[in-house]
């Protein structure tokens, strides 16, 4: 069963998100790839943790130890959304259970 995303919202909500994580016509395409797949994560938290993931690999340039890598997956992560959706999701998911993101306390 899928989920059925506001795309609407869901744009306006990663273009309230700092400038440095969020590029918004690549983005937006990625949601209306994923608004259709079946997710456990929704499409904001699936793009957050993908960019949280890439940019946490080689500064987000050379990929090097990414679990969406050509090297793992045998295509570049973009292609590789497109062609297999629900095994990227799987993927981000458990990549970001594993890499929990360190809240700062103020």
């Amino acid at each position: 069963m899928s989920k059925t995303i506001d795309l609407d919202a869901a744009i306006a909500a990663i273009m309230s998100e700092p400038s440095e994580v969020r590029y918004p016509v690549y983005y937006a395409e990625k949601l209306k790839r994923l608004s259709t797949v079946p997710q456990e994560m929704s499409a904001r938290e699936y793009i957050k943790q993908q960019f949280r993931m890439c940019m946490t690999q080689s500064d987000g340039v050379k990929c090097e130890g990414c679990p969406l890598s050509p090297s793992v997956t045998g295509e570049y992560c973009d292609t590789y959304e497109v062609l297999h959706p629900d095994q990227a999701v799987a993927i981000v998911e458990k990549w970001a259970q594993e890499h929990p993101e360190e809240r700062s306390e103020e």
